[in-house]
């Protein structure tokens, strides 16, 4: 699977043909991860790698082996990965990407001047930007958000196409904002909620990549106006970028910002759980009414009216009879149904 950060689109208004030759190449190319020693049991591993202005292979320059990944990395391309491997194993009990201590493959100078940052469903790869856009794909939210690609791909398989595709594209900037919430310990309100601040050039008029509040990331003459959706009236139902991955992901993204807001709790806390349970019991074609009525099932009795309210401000009616019972209530029900089944016998 080809998961970018950057769509098509955005590459056409600015001319890059460059760079979406270059993603048209990737996403036939066959995937493969070059071979390393399989970590041991309790290693981690993570290999840099210079592709040399290569969109496929690249030369090994450095491997972290740690065991407990919280020394940091002399590598700053390994130390964004070291700290996405921490989160991981603390906030979701996960070994690597895919929960059996996978190496991550992390590689930098991909292409000439290109344009984007990608999993390719082996490996993670980055361009250096065309330093006339695009400063730089080195920023945390943006590794976060491929490195979560990858979850997503061994979880649930969201399709990346249409509504399970944006929704997928949602997943990876949630996870994105969480992590950069907790590493520099906002509240909701202290929080910027972008994702990847400080991508465009200097000349460019826009603050970050996306961002999850109702308002414009960016607005210039020469990249244009940040298009995604924050409600589902306004829903692109076009066929460009895989039928609006990167458009309509803003809707799931601005309902979990809703929610967070509405209850004011930290974002990789109790709502990301919420988030990330409904990701487990989701498949490849869930859509976006599917995956609230999923985070309905996984929410705690007490947050439940606000993320009803939550996804209402997006135009999204979760199924009611979805909620999870006030466990009191359960247990009453359990005794009664026990009680009854006594007196039968």
């Amino acid at each position: 699977m080809f998961c970018s950060i950057i769509p098509d689109d955005m590459l056409e208004r600015i001319g890059d043909e460059r760079s979406l030759e270059a993603s048209r190449e990737i996403r036939k190319a066959r995937k493969e991860g070059i071979q390393i020693p399989a970590p041991k049991e309790g290693q981690e591993v993570r290999v840099l790698y210079d592709a040399k202005g290569s969109y496929v292979t690249g030369d090994i320059i450095a491997m972290d082996v740690q065991t407990g990944s919280t020394a940091p990395s002399q590598y700053p391309e390994l130390q964004f990965f070291n700290l996405i491997y921490d989160f991981f194993y603390s906030a979701l009990n996960r070994e690597s990407y895919d929960n059996k201590n996978a190496a991550m493959r992390i590689f930098k100078n991909v292409g000439d001047g290109y344009n984007n940052a990608f999993w390719d469903g082996a490996q993670f790869k980055f361009g250096n930007g065309d330093q006339e856009a695009f400063r730089t794909f080195w920023i945390q939210s943006v590794c976060t958000h491929e490195a979560m690609h990858a979850v997503t791909e061994w979880v649930s398989g969201l399709k990346y196409v249409g509504e399970s595709g944006a929704l997928n594209e949602s997943i990876s900037d949630v996870f994105a904002v969480a992590v950069d919430q907790l590493l520099a310990n906002q509240t909701p309100n202290e929080a910027n909620w972008l994702i990847g601040e400080n991508i465009f050039m200097g000349n460019i008029n826009g603050k970050a990549l996306r961002t999850f509040k109702d308002e414009l990331a960016y607005n210039d003459e020469w990249i244009g106006r940040d298009p995604q959706a924050k409600h589902m009236r306004d829903y692109y139902y076009g066929d460009l970028d895989n039928g609006g991955v990167h458009l309509n992901s803003g809707i799931p993204n601005h309902a979990f910002y809703q929610f967070c807001m509405l209850t004011q709790q930290n974002s990789w806390q109790m709502p990301l759980n919420v988030w990330w349970n409904a990701l487990l019991i989701s498949r490849p074609d869930t859509n976006f009414k599917q995956f609230a009525d999923h985070t309905m099932k996984s929410c705690l009795p007490q947050y439940q009216d606000a993320l009803l309210e939550a996804w209402a401000r997006v135009g999204i009616t979760p199924d009611a009879t979805v909620i999870r019972e006030n466990p009191i209530i359960s247990f009453i029900k359990f005794l009664i149904s026990l009680i009854i089944s006594i007196f039968k016998r």
